[in-house]
């Protein structure tokens, strides 16, 4: 390296001696040659300066640009997902999508002095940095955090154990862990579900946040079964679908935060300390198909004997389908056991006349309330045109309790077991939300009457000859203020049901 310099130098020189060898005889071109020369060192000076100048500019910039970057991105905290190319912006409590073109205006307004000058490289670069920072690896601040928590519990789960456990599920499902596990839940969480995947492609693009989330079971190994535990109250959709089209990307980036946190939902387990709450959620790992039948059996079935009396204690299949269909709601239990495969199970375990399809000198403690409140329902309810709240049927049965009719004890009833009741054993009416069950006539509650006799009686009060004339809720109030009946229609049933 050293010899080529050298030689070119050399060359230089000899370039140097072959122009004034040229021009020799030239007076003029010789004194221009000569101080061109005189002015190299100068010439060469000015340039180092030059280049000095433009390194330190050059650094300055750099170590502007890097400060402005690092206080942008310190102040405004950016994430992206790249297979939608798109921008998501936490404040700090939430995230929010933010277009590109918002975020260069951001920075390119934020920049001043010198840096003016770099401000579009400035901008790409910073844009640069952002596509990098995945939003599924987002860390969420403990507001954020708490919020979804604070939306799920006790609304949706019930306790705050299960709601970070099917946070974490859901991030697993995102990052794609865990898949040979399988979490069930009840088919009421079905939708809701659904929702959250519906909302999350909506920003995140094809992803699945719900894939090992089921409401069936198809012979699936038990040792890879969860159970994920929910509220009755899931099934009112107003309780939760505010919440997941407003705050769907705090729930996913908080999901994935979780299985980050804990690495997946199965390790996470190992921090519950409540064992009521593990053994829900394990309930299917830890017991085989046999053992969770005889589970059933020793909460809901008692043996006896006929000899001492003449009472012929049984039990039908019908009966003991509904136990069964019972103990699994209870336990938020998929049907892990054929109906067929649980009679052969309980025909090896008791006495079983096939000519009466019953199961002798067997009881349940569950079985005379549930008897006691169809015998009430069908001596006072039959197939018509009205519709009847649950909590309105209890009512009345509680009254009919009162009358002396039934023992507390052998009497008391809570809302779910009627909707239980209604929906195996008078599949003739129709059952919404598990609250409403249409389809009735009530001998002793006519509501029909009812509305039809205020109705007149508003009319008549008030001079009123067109049924068009009607106010609706002045009609209602009316209703209230002056029925003598000890049964009071709701005001939205009561006009809905006017004409």
């Amino acid at each position: 390296m050293e010899t080529e310099i050298t030689t070119n130098e050399e060359h230089l020189l000899n370039d140097i001696q072959n122009v004034f060898e040229k021009y020799k005889h030239d007076e003029s071109m010789k004194q221009k040659i000569k101080s061109l020369l005189k002015n190299i060192p100068k010439m060469v000076e000015q340039m180092k300066i030059k280049d000095e100048k433009r390194k330190h500019y050059i650094e300055e910039m750099n170590t502007e640009q890097e400060n402005f970057i690092n206080n942008f991105l310190a102040t405004y905290h950016y994430f992206y997902i790249p297979n939608e190319e798109r921008f998501f912006y936490y404040n700090n409590k939430h995230y929010i999508v933010e277009n590109e073109d918002d975020i260069s205006h951001k920075i390119l307004t934020s920049i001043n002095g010198q840096l003016i000058n770099w401000k579009f490289k400035t901008s790409v670069s910073i844009l640069r940095i952002i596509k990098e920072k995945h939003i599924f690896k987002s860390i969420p601040d403990s507001y954020t955090i708490q919020y979804v928590l604070n939306k799920l519990y006790p609304v949706i789960f019930k306790t705050k154990e299960e709601t970070k456990y099917f946070l974490t599920v859901i991030g697993d499902n995102i990052l794609k862990k865990n898949k040979d596990l399988h979490y069930f839940a009840n088919t009421n969480m079905k939708e809701f579900v659904n929702e959250i995947n519906k909302y999350a492609c909506h920003y995140f693009g094809n992803i699945d946040c719900i894939g090992t989330i089921k409401t069936k079971y198809y012979e699936h190994e038990l040792n890879n079964c969860r159970i994920i535990n929910t509220q009755k109250s899931i099934q009112n959709k107003e309780n939760w679908i505010s919440f997941l089209k407003n705050n769907i990307i705090d729930l996913i980036v908080v999901s994935c935060h979780y299985s980050g946190r804990y690495l997946n939902a199965d390790l996470y387990l190992d921090t519950i300390q409540q064992s009521t709450i593990l053994e829900r959620i394990i309930y299917l790992k830890n017991y085989n198909h046999d053992s969770i039948v005889n589970n059933f059996t020793k909460e809901y079935i008692e043996q006896c004997s006929n000899s001492n009396t003449s009472i012929n204690y049984s039990i039908s299949w019908k009966n003991m389908q509904f136990l069964w269909k019972r103990f699994l709601n209870k336990y938020q239990l998929p049907n892990i056991v054929y109906i067929q495969q649980l009679k052969v199970h309980l025909c090896n375990q008791y006495i079983y006349d096939e000519s009466k399809d019953e199961f002798t000198n067997v009881i349940s403690k569950y079985l005379p309330k549930i008897s006691n409140f169809l015998d009430f329902f069908n001596a006072n309810f039959f197939e018509g045109n009205e519709m009847f709240e649950i909590n309105e049927i209890i009512m009345m049965y509680n009254d009919y309790i009162k009358d002396g009719k039934l023992s507390k004890e052998l009497g008391k009833i809570e809302e779910d077991e009627i909707y239980e009741v209604l929906s195996y054993f008078s599949s003739n009416y129709e059952i919404e939300n598990e609250k409403q069950v249409f389809g009735l006539h009530c001998l002793k509650w006519n509501k029909k009457n009812d509305i039809d006799n205020a109705v007149r009686d508003y009319m008549m009060e008030n001079f009123i000859t067109n049924e068009e004339n009607i106010i609706p809720y002045d009609c209602y109030e009316h209703y209230i203020s002056t029925t003598q009946n000890q049964y009071k229609i709701n005001k939205e049933y009561f006009i809905n049901n006017i004409n």
